[in-house]
C-alpha cells in the first residue's frame, strides 16, 4: 500500500502481529456474534461504525507497540507498511462485509481512504507522540 501522505516501505512478516490479528478478529466476533460480527438487527448500521473504527484505532496502536517491540531494527517506512497491512486485513475482516449493499461497490475506495489516508496520518501522529515521549502538547507563543 502506498500512502498519499507518507510513502511506506515493504511489509514484513511479524508473527506477533499475525497472532494479534487473529486475536482481534476472535474478540470482535465474540463480542458481536450475529451476522458476521455486526448486530444489524439490534442496532442501526450507523451506530456500529464508530465502534468498529474505535476498535480499529486501538488495534493500530497495539500493532505499533508490537512492531516497535519485536522489530526495533526495521526502518520506519517498513514498520508503517506492516501496520497498515495489518489494519487493511482487519478492515477486510470487520468492515468490508458489514457495508450496506449500496456501499459495497465503493469498498475499494472506502478502504483506500480509511487505510491509506486516515490511518496513515494517525500512525504518523501516534509515532510522533511516542517518539516525543509525551502526549502533552505545550503551547508555543
Amino acid at each position: 500500500m502506498n500512502s498519499v501522505l507518507d510513502p511506506v516501505g515493504t511489509v514484513v512478516n511479524v508473527p506477533a502481529i499475525q497472532a494479534q490479528l487473529e486475536q482481534f478478529i476472535q474478540q470482535w466476533q465474540a463480542e458481536h456474534p450475529s451476522t458476521g460480527g455486526i448486530r444489524i438487527k439490534f442496532r442501526g448500521i450507523v451506530d456500529i461504525y464508530p465502534e468498529i473504527f474505535q476498535f480499529l484505532l486501538n488495534a493500530v496502536d497495539v500493532f505499533i507497540v508490537l512492531i516497535e517491540k519485536e522489530m526495533p531494527q526495521l526502518a520506519g517506512a517498513d514498520k508503517k507498511a506492516t501496520v497498515l497491512n495489518a489494519a487493511g486485513f482487519l478492515y477486510d475482516a470487520l468492515i468490508a462485509n458489514s457495508l450496506p449493499i449500496w456501499l459495497r461497490p465503493f469498498n475499494g475506495q472506502i478502504k483506500a481512504l480509511l487505510i491509506d489516508v486516515v490511518l496513515s496520518a494517525i500512525i504518523d501522529f501516534i509515532v510522533s507522540k511516542y517518539n516525543v515521549g509525551s502526549w502533552v502538547v505545550t503551547p508555543t507563543t
